[in-house]
């Protein structure tokens, strides 16, 4: 089975990622990122109840059909840097993983997880039992995903200065054979990696922070 494989960064307050990532050569599958939400997002003055969409484009350039896998990967949440700021817990790790939602949607997403839901509780490897997948992508063929981030009207001030960050995996592999499953890992042919940092301020801000 042929596999292309290719990390983006969907954040809600930052996403930082290139446009169409083409391999040195063009493979049976060949995974591109692009539109909107492929590039850098920065989203200020954000307070509880509001929300807000990123766009992503997945394109296989090529020549075979295949599907996407989609996991979460370097999760960091920070605990605010003055948190005599917030109530309730002030310890390490923060708490802003427990609130940020996060929902995605475009045509042919199958997944065993309740959406929306916190980024903890999304597929954390490409083998997590919990899974989002992505069927088909065909050759030549081009997906528009969007990304929905919601902050929930009840958040109350235990996320203030808190920080989030996270890795957005993206991998598309070829069909194997039907009697194997569509959903077998697959090995790997290209890697990339985005790092994506982002903070909540005392006002209830995204602040863009990002390497």
């Amino acid at each position: 089975m042929i596999t292309k494989f290719v990390t983006s960064l969907a954040l809600a307050i930052v996403i930082l990622a290139s446009l169409a990532l083409p391999a040195s050569a063009q493979g049976p599958v060949d995974l591109e990122l692009g539109g909107e939400g492929a590039t850098g997002w920065n989203i200020g003055n954000v307070s509880p109840g509001d929300s807000g969409t990123k766009t992503v484009t997945l394109h296989n350039a090529g020549d075979r059909d295949g599907f996407v896998t989609l996991w979460i990967s370097d999760t960091v949440s920070g605990e605010g840097i003055n948190p005599e700021s917030e109530t309730g817990d002030t310890s390490a790790p923060g708490e802003l993983d427990h609130y940020l939602l996060f929902n995605i949607s475009c045509s042919g997403l199958d997944s065993n997880i309740s959406l929306p839901t916190t980024i903890d509780s999304l597929p954390q490897s490409a083998s997590d039992t919990d899974y989002i997948k992505i069927s088909p992508l065909n050759a030549g063929g081009t997906i528009t995903l969007d990304w929905q981030w919601q902050l929930p009207v009840e958040t109350g001030n235990e996320v203030q200065g808190d920080s989030l960050s996270f890795t957005i995996n993206y991998m598309l592999e070829e069909f194997p054979p039907s009697s194997s499953g569509w959903w077998l890992p697959g090995r790997p042919s290209r890697l990339g990696t985005t790092d994506v940092r982002g903070m909540v301020g005392t006002g209830c801000v995204f602040l863009r922070s990002a390497t």
